[in-house]
């Protein structure tokens, strides 16, 4: 009796592909069906509450980023203020905060005065008929005529940043004193500091 002998046939070229296409779906079904990871996806940064919430009043910035018209010139000074100032506090107690300073030499802003900036850009986007002039300052130290310069620089920095939140231009006039008018007199470091800045004033 002969041994059989068994040939591999080759496999019909359109079974082969029918074959492939078959693994195909099935790796792409399991993924399909794997557990999807969600991302915590956390701000950058975060902007201080607004004037609903409850701490709102109680809220600080350190010295040397932002302050207050009576922590600048005095008990009484915010009284001084107009009436649109006055009603936009009481909307959002955080609206206080209308000085923000600025490091030597630079225009730039400190991103804890873009978080106070917003506060403002919120509110003067929904009152498109407000005001407020930038009035910019620098130091004693330099040229006078640098230092109108550089005052001018640091409010059209508030501007720039206010209209790209939404607040029109022509809400924004910009002033700068340069160092005319010195918040606090004397040439201390702590003068200097106070010196530099940009003060929001509501008309």
């Amino acid at each position: 009796m002969n041994d059989a002998v068994f040939r591999a046939t080759p496999m019909n070229p359109t079974r082969l592909f029918t074959a492939l296409l078959l693994c195909l779906f099935l790796c792409l079904a399991a993924g399909a069906c794997a557990p999807v990871q969600s991302i915590d996806r956390k701000p950058v940064t975060e902007t201080p509450a607004d004037s609903t919430d409850p701490d709102a009043e109680t809220m600080t910035y350190p010295e040397e980023i932002a302050g207050t018209v009576e922590e600048l010139y005095g008990a009484g000074a915010e009284s001084e203020l107009s009436d649109t100032y006055r009603e936009a506090v009481a909307e959002n107690p955080l609206l206080r905060y209308i000085v923000v300073y600025f490091d030597f030499n630079r225009a730039e802003l400190k991103p804890e005065s873009r978080e106070i900036l917003m506060q403002h850009a919120g509110y003067l986007a929904q009152y498109s008929q407000v005001e407020v002039s930038l009035e910019g300052h620098a130091d004693r130290r330099g040229s006078s005529g640098y230092n109108l310069s550089l005052g001018e620089r640091r409010a059209l920095a508030v501007r720039d940043f206010l209209n790209g939140q939404g607040v029109q231009v022509e809400q924004l006039p910009v002033t700068s004193y340069g160092e005319e008018r010195p918040a606090v007199p004397g040439d201390s470091e702590e003068a200097h500091a106070r010196n530099r800045r940009v003060e929001l004033v509501y008309r």
